[in-house]
């Protein structure tokens, strides 16, 4: 009798340890109005749930049709990973996305400093020849409403996440804002990268280091 509780008892305690053993689901913290709340500007946080370590990841951009800062930043993030020790090819045990989100800075209609002076008397009137004709006389001013002013900055957004390829858990997020000027706005990001990548397996928030 003793023999058989013993082995019933075994038994039983093989059955709770794979249980035991899984991986942890990553924690879900949600806001108490239920919108995610936007990173302040000048920001980094990160949220580590389960070791990376070195594993091989695969790495995609999340954005189909992405512009030249995305690509950009894309293929610098894939070297950072490599150049921490992570393998980075089309398949791995790990995957990562990387969302970038900003708007290039627009002059405001109403800022005299940075919108062009109104042209000249009689510019764009015509002459008697040419009365009535939609074609000025002078070129317009080089810099227009609608293009990028160089002195302005608005925040570029990051956003990281690795996850399991199998199940889509995921192990780590990351994300930081910074405040650039279009001009500026790759070199940004690339610094952005460099202290997000930095953080990885660690959960933290800080400031971040905006180059200026």
């Amino acid at each position: 009798m003793k023999l058989v509780i013993v082995a019933l008892a075994a038994a039983g305690l093989a059955l709770t340890l794979p249980a035991a053993a899984q991986p942890a689901k990553p924690q879900t913290i949600t806001p108490p109005n239920g919108k995610s709340v936007p990173l302040q500007a000048g920001r980094l946080q990160t949220r580590s749930y389960q070791p990376i370590g070195k594993n091989k990841i695969q790495v995609d951009l999340s954005v189909a049709n992405a512009g030249e800062l995305e690509r950009t930043l894309h293929d610098y993030f894939k070297q950072r990973l490599a150049a921490r020790g992570n393998p980075v090819g089309s398949s791995g045990v790990l995957a990562a996305k990387l969302a970038v989100q900003y708007a290039a800075p627009l002059p405001s209609i109403n800022d005299s400093a940075n919108n062009p002076p109104p042209p000249p008397s009689g510019v764009g009137a015509g002459t008697s020849a040419s009365q009535g004709s939609p074609i000025p006389d002078s070129k317009p001013p080089a810099f227009r409403q609608g293009t990028a002013a160089p002195g302005l900055t608005t925040p570029i957004h990051l956003t990281i996440t690795i996850y399991r390829e199998q199940g889509g858990a995921v192990v780590w997020s990351g994300e930081a804002t910074c405040n650039t000027p279009f001009a500026s706005a790759k070199l940004t990001g690339k610094a952005m990268i460099d202290q997000l990548v930095e953080s990885i397996d660690k959960t933290r928030a800080r400031d971040a280091d905006c180059p200026l």
